[in-house]
């Protein structure tokens, strides 16, 4: 989760990687690439951008489904136990709208880059 501001639904971006393998450096990890849990293929990414009026924009959806153009993907360039380094892309869409899932308007983020520290706590 990566948020510029005091406020977590402005100008922030939450991703989510699913994984059953150990997260690796080089490998681009890729939304339409299916995990399969208890039988179900899930998106291996998912991924929310809110924007700076709070509107989000999202990506979730696998492209099994007629329409469906959500896509993101994630690659680690450095992990280490200061933190990881990496690069992102994604095409999202006003997780608002409810019309049909072909007509929906793309936001493209490209380009992203990111760094997460590592935190430990003792709780």
């Amino acid at each position: 989760t990566m948020v510029s501001e005091s406020d977590p639904n402005v100008n922030s971006l939450v991703i989510s990687l699913r994984s059953t393998d150990r997260i690796e450096t080089g490998i681009e990890y890729e939304m339409q690439d299916p995990l399969t849990v208890n039988d179900v293929d899930i998106a291996r990414i998912a991924l929310v951008y809110f924007d700076e009026n709070k509107k989000a924009f999202g990506a979730s959806k696998l492209k099994n489904v007629s329409g469906v153009r959500d896509d993101a993907k994630v690659r680690f360039s450095q992990i280490s136990t200061a933190g990881s380094y990496g690069t992102f892309s994604a095409v999202t869409f006003d997780m608002e709208d409810r019309g049909e899932l072909g007509a929906r308007t793309a936001v493209f983020i490209t380009d992203g880059e990111f760094f997460l520290p590592v935190f430990a706590s003792l709780l």
